[in-house]
């Protein structure tokens, strides 16, 4: 049996910049991996060019093959999420498995209200 499980404490999934992120990965795999890594990610999607970039990540070296770990982040600054019709932008924390790079993923939203800028609407003026 070969199982990959992520989940963020309290099922939040809107958070804001400076927050603490908190979760449990758990693993289920037919032999012990080399390393497993919780990784905390953004990426971009849409028409742009994609781009992704690993902002931290909590490494667990000689895991067994089942276990069940606790993790945490402090989210940086920025980038905010955003969507838009050509562009968007995207948190996600995922668990990988090395050396194979397996992987399930957990996505969020970063922003200073705890949801993504919104690029369809202008913004109203006074």
């Amino acid at each position: 049996m070969n199982g990959l499980t992520l989940f963020l404490v309290g099922d939040r999934v809107n958070l804001r910049p400076g927050e603490e992120l908190t979760g449990e990965a758990s693993w289920q795999l037919a032999r012990a991996p080399a390393a497993v890594e919780v990784r905390l990610c953004w990426f971009t999607g849409g028409l742009a060019i994609a781009e992704a970039r690993c902002v931290d990540k909590v490494c667990f070296n000689q895991p067994a093959a089942s276990e069940r770990r606790r993790f945490s982040f402090q989210l940086p600054e920025g980038p905010w999420s955003f969507q838009g019709s050509l562009a968007a932008l995207a948190w996600a924390v995922e668990l990988v498995v090395l050396p194979d790079q397996r992987c399930s993923r957990v996505e969020f939203t970063l922003g200073p209200a705890g949801s993504p800028i919104s690029l369809f609407q202008a913004p109203k003026q006074e």
